[in-house]
């Protein structure tokens, strides 16, 4: 029965859920990977390798958690593009760190706002009202209302996979000068030559004792 459940919930929760979950490794501590994504949210001619997360007047917003952090966005629509608009979606981050705080796990998850999926749906609602007091077939009917509702909600999640891949986009910029591995200094090979202290006791040894019997001869 409790597996029945979860299965029922993980189906609803998929539906609000925009893409895979997406994990980014950087060099940094928590504490400091929060501070880096605070500051690249403002635009400045220090940051132009994030030029192109502020296209078409995109801006951030970050609130933080106690396990992360939630990013949104907006950016300007419109024919004379003067109007804001909010991102379809959100991206819940969840930060994890290693054992010496030196690294830190960021876990996107995009999920759809609940203001945005009323905005997408308000429409084929209204048309449900005045479909349904027309004298058409009721298969007809029915044909029409769950497509508006497919259309919309197709339209929906579209447009909340656009805004989840360029906030995505933005975080992997931000974090992409310390995702670089540092290379490890690896060991030089042994020399076949060296010799350790012992040998070299033992073999100084055997060069006196050779010297002392040349010198007694």
């Amino acid at each position: 029965m409790k597996v029945v459940v979860m299965q029922r919930l993980n189906r609803i929760r998929h539906l609000w859920t925009i893409q895979d979950p997406v994990a980014i490794w950087v060099r940094l501590a928590p504490d400091l990977s929060m501070q880096t994504v605070e500051q690249s949210t403002l635009p400045s001619v220090k940051r132009l390798h994030l030029r192109e997360a502020f296209a078409n007047g995109r801006r951030y917003d970050v609130f933080k958690r106690p396990d992360g952090f939630v990013l949104a966005s907006s950016a300007l629509t419109g024919w004379n593009g003067r109007q804001r608009a909010s991102a379809a979606c959100t991206l819940h981050v969840h930060l994890t760190t290693d054992a010496d705080h030196a690294q830190t796990t960021l876990t996107v998850h995009a999920h759809l706002r609940p203001f945005a999926v009323l905005n997408a749906l308000w429409l084929p609602t209204l048309m449900v009202y005045l479909i349904g007091s027309n004298p058409w077939p009721q298969p007809a009917i029915v044909f029409v209302i769950v497509s508006l509702y497919a259309l919309a909600w197709a339209s929906l999640r579209l447009s909340a996979a656009v805004d989840a891949a360029d906030m995505t986009y933005f975080l992997q910029k931000t974090f992409e000068e310390f995702q670089h591995i540092q290379p490890q200094v690896l060991a030089a090979p042994p020399d076949p030559n060296a010799v350790n202290s012992a040998d070299f006791e033992q073999m100084w040894e055997r060069f006196v004792q050779a010297r002392r019997a040349e010198y007694a001869d």
